[in-house]
């Protein structure tokens, strides 16, 4: 199947290849994919009953074929910033203590809380039952994006503090090769840690779950593909703002900064939704703001669990939320990715090295 993919890769291309021949070639790829889509749709037992279920569906085949195909194109590219991680005590560190705060989440199962006198364990209320760990698991995994943020800036600052980006310019690498390199590093992290959650969240499932049956458990794993889509968009932020400002510390208080200023935007918005009768004024505009976009893919999930519905309707209060992962979030969020990566490589282009 990678080889097919390979080839028409190749076809489209090539500038030997006529523009019909490319037309019909990009035709029968994407149809390709459909096809891959419809199949996995069907091997989770999920019926693609909206637009949305065989969007993400199809976009998940694209991202991972892509990527294979990307890894195994660009591994000299890939094999460079292993080398100067390899290298980085910091990020090294910084690597492992994210990796072992996402093995933290395990820990959950045995933490007992006391509650008005009542003890309670998290894995007896639920949160390890499938399909819903998939959408606890991933929206607490998010939190800890920041350790990896600070490697990715930290990578990318360094360049021009320890002059390796003038070297490997001198050495024969492009800055568009360099720029290539960066986003696939952003790319493999995003996956690995996808990866990492899928793998953590199938043994917690089968161990504390009440549901076990397949139609359930690869159900609502779209939480997967927008966990991984949320990483790869933020990073993406994280390698521009760090081509931007090229010191980590300031990089990373810009960084703060902007989350403070989508919060203004947030409040003014609100300001005028409620004093001139405008609703969904705040909702409608911030969901195009890179943090809020990328917010948006993956709601919080307590509100879902038993214990707190329950809670809530004895004070009558109503706690749902709309829960669903929509493509069109997907896409918004995918086109800051592009602009991001797209704007790091301007910026390289126009500067003096």
């Amino acid at each position: 199947m990678l080889r097919l993919f390979s080839f028409f890769y190749d076809k489209i291309k090539s500038r030997e290849t006529p523009t019909i021949q490319k037309v019909i070639f990009f035709s029968l790829l994407f149809s390709l994919l459909g096809f891959l889509s419809l199949k996995f749709l069907i091997f989770i037992d999920k019926e693609p009953e909206s637009f949305d279920s065989f969007a993400i569906a199809y976009f998940s085949i694209v991202i991972l074929l892509f990527s294979i195909f990307a890894y195994f194109k660009y591994q000299t590219l890939i094999a460079i910033e292993y080398h100067k991680l390899k290298h980085s005590k910091t990020s090294r560190v910084l690597i492992i203590g994210y990796f072992i705060l996402l093995s933290a989440i395990a820990l959950l199962a045995s933490i007992k809380f006391n509650l008005f006198g009542a003890e309670f364990r998290l894995a007896d209320q639920g949160i390890f039952n499938f399909p819903y760990i998939w959408h606890f698991n991933t929206y607490v995994a998010a939190i800890l994006k920041f350790f990896l943020a600070v490697v990715i800036v930290s990578m990318t600052a360094n360049e021009y503090s320890n002059r390796t980006l003038k070297q490997n310019l001198i050495d024969g690498l492009s800055k568009k090769e360099f720029i290539l390199s960066k986003f696939l590093t952003v790319v493999v992290f995003s996956a690995v840690s996808t990866i990492f959650v899928a793998v953590m969240s199938l043994i917690l499932g089968f161990a504390f779950s009440d549901f076990t049956e397949a139609s359930i458990v690869f159900s609502d794993m779209e939480y997967l593909l927008a966990f991984f889509i949320k990483l790869v968009a933020f990073f993406s932020f994280c390698l521009f703002l760090g081509i931007l400002i090229k010191r980590s510390a300031f990089a990373l208080g810009f960084l703060l900064m902007w989350y403070f200023f989508e919060g203004v935007v947030q409040l003014v918005c609100l300001f005028f939704q409620e004093k001139y009768d405008m609703e969904g004024l705040r909702s409608n505009v911030t969901q195009f703001l890179p943090l809020e976009s990328m917010s948006n893919l993956i709601e919080q999930p307590i509100t879902r669990l038993n214990v707190v519905q329950s809670a809530a309707n004895q004070i009558q209060a109503d706690v749902l939320s709309d829960y669903t992962v929509y493509f069109h979030e997907i896409a918004i969020v995918s086109v800051w990715i592009f602009i991001f990566i797209y704007a790091s490589l301007a910026l390289l282009k126009k500067r003096d090295l």
